[in-house]
C-alpha cells in the first residue's frame, strides 16, 4: 500500500536558489538527479516538481521562477519543448525552456548548461515516444539551440542520470568555490523563528530513515482505534530497524487535521531533543510565543503549564525514539547500542523529574500520546508489570508477507514471489534488512534488480539460519557492508562515529576520493606596532622615558627600532606563507584530481543512499543512519582510522564556540564539551580526555549542576577495566582526580560501595607516593563514606587524622577544610562547643579557592547545629542562601531549602514547610541525588500535619518499598505515623529510627535524629531500648592508618621551608 509522498522539503532562508529548466516529459529521472545535487550542494531547487502541478499561465510561472533564481541550471535533451502561443510575450516561437534561458541571460546570473551526449542510452520502449522530439520545426530549433549555447558556453555533456547529477554538484561547488554564490547555514534561531501555529503540525524533528512507506494496514487500523478510544497513550514496540518510527511517522502524517487541535512531531534521537527543549517547543507551538519566552522559565512551571494547556483540547504528540531518556541509553556511545546490549531493569528515567512528568503526561486527556521504544519505559507500567491506566501498546513484527514484496518492488527488485518470500521469512520480514537487500540486489551487476539471477549466485549462502534474529540481522549488514567499495566502507564507518546527524560541509570532510587539502594558514593581522606591542617593547619605552640623555635615548630607541622590525619581519613571512596557501588552495580546487573527487563522492553518497545505509533530509541538507546500521558499521573503525576519524570529529565541535562556564544551566549547555569528550574517548586519548573533563567539565557538572549521574556516564569509559581497578591513565596525578569525582558521584548518588572501594584506592596510591594534598583530600571523603555507614567514631578519628595531615604538611588552606568537615561532624553528633570552635576558626582561615563556594557549606552546618536545638537559625540560613546563589552551590541549594522547611515545621507553619520541601525535591531531581528521600520524608511530615494523610502515607509506603538507604527515613515515618494516629506503625519505625540514630554510641550518634526519636517514642509511651554505649576497643582502624600516622610524623619532622606546597582547597 503505497501512501503519500512525504512531506515537500522545507525551504529555508538565505539559501542560493537555483532553477532547474528543462523539458519535463522526456527527462523525469534527469530532473530528480538535478533536484538531488542542488539539495546536497546545500541550495533551493526552484523547479516544477516543487510548484504548482499545472499552471495556468506557463510563461509567467516560468519566468517568475527565474526571476527568483541565483543561478540557472539548462538541461537539453532530445526535445525542443513546449512552444506557448503568444505573439506579445512569445512572437519567436521559443520553447519555455528558451524562454527561460534568455530571461536568465537578461537577469546576469550565473547560467550552467548540460546536454545530452551521443552516447546516453535510448529509451525503453514506453519512453520513446516522449523521449524525442515529433515536430520537424522543433528538431530545426533544438539544433539552433545547441549549436548556439556550444559556441557561448562551456557546455557539459552527459552519458547517463548519474553522471549529470555529479556534473551538477561539480559546476555548484566551483560557484561556491570562485566565491559567485555563498550559501549561509541556517542557524537555530532561524529554525525556531517561525514555529507553526496549531492546526499546522509542528514536525521538530522530520523522520528521513525512509523514503517508501508501505502495508501496515493492520497496524495503522490499529492506531485509528486507539485514537478513537478513551485511552490517551499507546506505545508502539519494537526492536531497531522494524519500521516503529516509519508507522508513526506514516499515521502522523495522514491523520485528518480536524480530528486534532494541533500535532508536534518530536525525536529523542537528535542531539536538541532533551526533555527541556521538548517542553519548552511545545509550549511555544501552542501559545504562538516566541522561544525565549518559555527559556528562563523553571522547568517545573513549564510542565505545569504545558499540562494544563494539553488537558484543555485534543492535541496529538508523537514521541519518536523515547527509550533515549532512559538509563539503558542514556550514555555516550547511546547511538551505538544495540538491542542485545540493552539491559531490561534499565528502563527507568534517567532524570527522576522525567518519570513523574511522562506520568502526568499520560493522563492528559483529551490530548493522545503517541510513543515509539525500543524499550517501554518502567514509569508507565505498575509494580506488576502492568500498563498504566489509559495506555495501550502495539508490539510491532516484521511486514506481512504481501507487504515485503511490494517494499522489494517498490525498491526496483522483481523475481518469484515465491521464492522470495522463503528467503525473506528467513529474518521475518525485517524492514531494514529487506531495503538492504535489496540495496545489494539492484547492483548485482549481471542482472540488477534480479532476485531470481542474484540469489543462486550470492544469497543462496548468506547464513541465515541462526535461531536468533540478531545474528541473522549482522550476516545480512556484513553482507550489505561486503558489497561497498573499500572508500565507501570507510565512508560508512566514519559517519557512524557521529552520534547524531551530520550536516554536509562534515561529511564532505571525509571525502574519501579527493587528495588531502593543503595545511591551512591561517591570514595574519597585521601587527601593531606600537608601545603596547609586546611586552619588551613596553619594557623599552618605559627605559626611554626615563632615560638620562640623548646617547641613552638614542641606544634604546635603537633597541626599539630592532624589536619593531623582527615583528614586521615576521608578519611579512607569515603573509607570504598564507599567499603560498591561498595560490595552493586554489590549485588544489581547480586540479582534476579534486573535480575527479567531487563527482565520486556524490555518487558514493548516491549509491550509498541507494543501498538504503544512509538516509538523506534534503531540505536541511544532513546525513544519518539507521542506529542498527549505526551501531554495526562502527564497529567497522579499528586502528589508526578509528582514532583518526574520532580526532577530527573532535576538531569539528572544537571550532563551535564554547558556552561560558559561568552561563551554564542546565547540561544541554554542554553538548558541544560532552561531543569533544566522546570523540576523545573514542579515539582512545583517554589522558586527553581526562584533562577536557578537568578543565571543561568536572567543576561545572559537580558544583553548578550536581548531575551525578553524568558524572558517572562520562567517567565510567576512562575504567576499562572496571571501576574497582584504577582508571587507564598515565599520570598518577589524573587517575586519583578520575577516581576522586567518580568516588563522589557514587556517593551522593547512594552507591557507597561502589565509592568506598575507589577511595581505598585513592588512599593508597597518594601514600605511596607520598603526596600529602591529595592524600588530605582522599580521607576526607573517607569519612563521608563512614559516615553514610553509620561508623562515627571512625569517621571522626579519620578528620582527626585530616586535620594532623594539613597541620604537619603546613598546608593552610588544606586545614581550614579540616576544620569545616569537623564542623559538619560535630554538629551531626551534638558536640556544640567543638562545632562553634570549629565554625570560628574555619571562618577566621577560610580556603582562598572558591571560598564562597565553601563558606556556604559553613553557614549551612551552622544553621542545621542552630535548628537541632529550636535555636533562631535565620540569619545563619540567609547568609547561605545568598553565598550559595552567588557561587552556584547546587547542593547548598537544596540543603537551605530543607533547612527552611524544617524551621517551618518547628514554627507551626507545614504549608509553608512543604513549599520548601518541594522546592529541595524540585533540585534534587533535576541532579539526581541520593538526598532526594530526605526530602520527600520531609514533605510527607508536613503533607500529615495540613491532613492531607493520604498524601503523606503514600509517599512514605513508596519510599519504604523502595527500601531507600535514607537514614531519616524510619524517622520521617514514625513522625507521619504519629501524626495520624497510626500508633503500632508508628512504634515500629521510631524503634528502627533510635537503633539507626544510636550509631557507635554517644557520644558518637547523630544527635538531633535520636532526639526526635526520642520525642515519639515518648508520645506513644514507649521507653528508648537499652543499646550498647561507644566501646573504643571495637573502632577499626581506617585504611593504612599506621603509614599514614607514620607520615604524618615525618613531615612534622621536616624544616618548615621543605614542607609540602598547598593544596588547591
Amino acid at each position: 500500500m503505497p501512501t503519500h509522498p512525504h512531506s515537500v522539503p522545507r525551504r529555508r532562508t538565505h539559501h542560493a536558489d537555483v532553477m532547474v529548466s528543462s523539458t519535463s516529459l522526456d527527462l523525469p529521472k534527469h530532473r530528480k538527479a538535478a533536484i538531488d545535487a542542488i539539495w546536497r550542494r546545500d541550495m533551493f531547487p526552484l523547479a516544477m516538481e516543487a510548484g504548482v502541478a499545472s499552471p495556468t499561465d506557463a510563461i509567467q510561472f516560468s519566468l517568475e521562477m527565474v526571476d527568483e533564481a541565483e543561478v540557472y541550471i539548462g538541461i537539453i535533451g532530445c526535445r525542443y519543448g513546449h512552444r506557448p502561443s503568444d505573439a506579445v510575450r512569445n512572437p519567436d516561437d521559443l520553447s519555455i525552456t528558451e524562454l527561460e534561458l534568455r530571461r536568465a541571460e537578461a537577469r546576469e546570473i550565473p547560467v550552467l548548461i548540460f546536454i545530452m551526449a551521443d552516447e546516453h542510452p535510448g529509451p525503453t520502449v514506453g519512453e520513446a515516444k516522449t523521449f524525442y522530439e515529433s515536430s520537424a520545426k522543433g528538431k530545426k530549433k533544438l539544433e539552433k539551440l545547441k549549436a548556439d549555447l556550444k559556441a557561448r558556453y562551456v557546455v557539459s555533456f552527459f552519458s547517463s542520470v548519474d553522471q549529470l547529477g555529479a556534473q551538477i554538484y561539480q559546476a555548484l561547488s566551483e560557484l561556491i568555490e570562485r566565491g559567485v554564490i555563498t550559501p549561509q547555514e541556517t542557524t537555530e534561531d532561524e529554525k525556531d523563528s517561525d514555529l507553526p501555529r496549531p492546526p499546522e503540525p509542528f514536525v521538530a524533528h522530520p523522520y528521513i530513515l525512509t523514503q517508501t512507506f508501505v502495508g501496515r494496514r493492520e497496524e495503522l487500523k490499529r492506531l485509528d482505534e486507539w485514537a478513537a478510544s478513551g485511552d490517551t497513550t499507546m506505545i508502539v514496540e519494537a526492536i531497531g530497524g522494524l519500521g516503529k518510527s516509519a508507522l508513526t511517522w506514516e499515521w502522523f502524517n495522514t491523520r485528518p487535521e480536524g480530528q486534532f487541535a494541533g500535532r508536534l512531531w518530536w525525536s529523542f534521537y537528535e542531539s536538541d531533543s532533551a526533555v527541556t527543549n521538548f517542553t519548552r517547543h511545545t509550549l511555544a507551538y501552542l501559545t504562538g510565543q516566541p522561544l525565549d519566552f518559555f527559556t528562563n522559565m523553571a522547568q517545573d512551571e513549564r510542565e505545569r503549564t504545558l499540562l494544563t494547556l494539553l488537558c484543555a483540547k485534543p492535541y496529538l504528540l508523537v514521541l519518536d525514539g523515547i527509550e533515549r531518556v532512559l538509563v539503558a541509553y542514556h550514555r555516550l556511545d547511546a547511538p551505538h547500542i544495540t538491542d542485545e546490549q540493552v539491559k531490561e531493569n534499565l528502563r527507568g528515567c534517567t532524570d527522576p523529574r522525567h518519570s513523574q512528568f511522562l506520568q502526568k503526561l499520560i493522563a492528559c486527556a483529551p490530548t493522545k500520546i503517541l510513543i515509539s521504544t525500543r524499550l517501554i519505559p518502567a514509569d508507565l507500567e505498575n509494580k506488576a508489570g502492568q500498563l498504566l491506566p489509559g495506555v495501550q501498546k502495539h508490539h510491532l513484527n516484521g511486514l506481512a508477507n504481501s507487504d515485503a514484496l511490494l517494499l522489494l518492488c517498490h525498491l526496483g527488485v522483481s523475481g518469484n514471489e515465491r521464492d522470495m518470500l522463503r528467503f525473506t521469512r528467513q529474518f521475518e520480514n525485517h524492514s531494514l534488512l529487506l531495503t538492504v537487500i535489496a540495496g545489494r540486489i539492484n547492483d548485482y551487476r549481471p542482472a540488477p534488480g534480479s532476485f531470481d539471477a542474484w540469489y543462486p549466485a550470492e544469497g543462496h549462502s548468506l547464513r541465515l539460519s541462526d535461531p536468533e534474529l540478531s545474528q541473522r540481522r549482522t550476516h545480512i549488514l556484513q553482507y550489505a557492508l561486503d558489497g561497498l567499495p573499500p572508500e565507501l566502507r570507510k565512508l560508512l564507518a566514519q559517519a557512524s562515529a557521529f552520534r547524531y546527524a551530520l550536516d554536509y560541509e562534515t561529511i564532505s570532510a571525509f571525502n574519501p576520493y579527493v587528495p588531502p587539502k593543503p595545511p591551512e594558514v591561517k591570514e595574519p593581522r597585521k601587527p601593531d606596532t606600537g608601545r603596547y606591542s609586546s611586552i619588551e617593547i613596553y619594557r623599552l619605552y618605559e627605559r626611554l622615558d626615563q632615560a638620562a640623555n640623548d646617547e641613552e635615548r638614542a641606544a634604546i630607541q635603537q633597541q626599539i627600532d630592532q624589536e619593531v622590525a623582527k615583528i614586521e619581519t615576521d608578519y611579512q613571512q607569515r603573509l607570504i606563507a598564507y599567499q603560498d596557501y591561498q595560490q595552493a588552495l586554489a590549485a588544489y580546487l581547480n586540479s582534476a584530481e579534486y573535480r575527479a573527487g567531487l563527482e565520486k563522492f556524490h555518487k558514493g553518497l548516491k549509491e550509498l543512499e541507494d543501498r538504503g545505509l544512509l538516509q538523506w533530509d534534503r531540505a536541511y541538507n544532513r546525513y544519518d543512519l539507521h542506529p542498527v546500521v549505526r551501531g554495526y558499521a562502527q564497529e567497522g573503525l579499528q586502528g589508526d582510522e578509528r582514532q583518526s576519524t574520532y580526532e577530527r570529529i573532535r576538531d569539528h565541535f572544537e571550532r563551535v564556540p564554547p558556552k561560558k562556564l559561568e552561563e551554564v544551566r542546565e547540561l544541554d549547555d554542554l553538548r558541544r564539551d560532552f561531543e569533544i569528550y566522546h570523540a576523545l574517548i573514542g579515539a582512545g586519548l583517554l589522558d586527553r580526555a581526562a584533562e577536557f573533563y578537568g578543565s571543561r567539565l568536572g567543576e561545572v557538572l559537580q558544583y553548578q549542576l550536581a548531575a551525578y549521574p553524568t558524572i558517572v556516564e562520562l567517567l565510567t569509559p576512562l575504567f576499562p577495566d572496571g571501576t574497582d581497578n584504577p582508571p587507564c591513565l598515565s599520570s598518577v596525578q589524573q587517575q586519583c582526580t578520575s577516581m576522586t569525582d567518580l568516588a563522589n558521584a557514587f556517593f551522593l548518588l547512594g552507591q557507597n560501595r561502589l565509592s568506598l572501594t575507589l577511595k581505598v584506592l585513592t588512599i593508597k596510591i597518594d601514600l605511596d607516593r607520598k603526596y600529602a594534598p591529595n592524600l588530605r583530600v582522599d580521607l576526607s571523603n573517607y569519612s563521608h563514606s563512614l559516615q553514610n555507614n553509620n561508623h562515627l567514631a571512625a569517621a571522626q578519628r579519620t578528620l582527626d587524622l585530616v586535620r594532623d595531615l594539613a597541620e604537619a604538611a603546613g598546608d593552610a588552606r588544606g586545614l581550614a577544610m579540616s576544620y569545616l568537615d569537623l564542623l559538619s561532624i560535630y554538629q551531626n553528633t551534638g558536640q556544640w562547643m567543638a562545632a562553634e570552635q570549629a565554625y570560628q576558626v574555619f571562618n577566621t582561615s577560610p580556603p582562598t579557592y572558591q571560598r564562597e563556594f565553601w563558606q556556604t557549606d559553613a553557614e549551612f552546618c551552622r544553621a542545621e547545629m542552630l535548628i537541632s536545638q529550636e535555636l533562631d537559625a535565620a540569619e545563619a540560613l540567609d547568609r547561605a542562601w545568598t553565598l550559595a546563589f552567588k557561587s552556584q552551590n547546587a547542593l547548598g541549594q537544596r540543603v537551605i531549602y530543607s533547612l527552611r522547611g524544617e524551621v517551618a515545621l518547628q514554627r507551626g507553619d507545614p504549608a509553608a514547610a512543604a513549599g520548601h520541601f518541594q522546592d529541595a525535591i524540585t533540585l534534587a531531581r533535576k541532579h539526581g541525588s541520593a538526598t532526594l528521600a530526605g526530602y520527600l520524608g520531609g514533605l510527607a511530615r508536613a503533607r500529615a500535619l495540613q491532613g492531607q494523610g493520604d498524601e503523606a502515607r503514600q509517599i512514605i509506603e513508596t519510599l519504604l518499598q523502595e527500601q531507600s538507604e535514607d537514614k531519616k527515613l524510619h524517622l520521617d515515618a514514625a513522625e507521619v505515623y504519629l501524626t495520624l494516629s497510626e500508633r503500632e506503625q508508628a512504634a515500629e519505625h521510631a524503634l528502627a529510627a533510635y537503633r539507626e540514630a544510636w550509631a557507635d554510641g554517644p557520644p558518637f550518634s547523630w544527635w538531633w535524629d535520636l532526639e526526635r526519636a526520642k520525642k515519639v517514642l515518648s508520645a506513644l509511651g514507649i521507653d528508648p531500648p537499652t543499646l550498647p554505649p561507644f566501646d573504643p576497643a571495637k573502632v577499626e582502624k581506617i585504611p593504612h592508618e599506621d603509614e599514614i600516622r607514620a607520615f604524618i610524623e615525618e613531615l612534622r619532622a621536616k624544616p618548615k621551608d621543605e614542607k609540602p606546597f598547598d593544596s588547591n582547597f
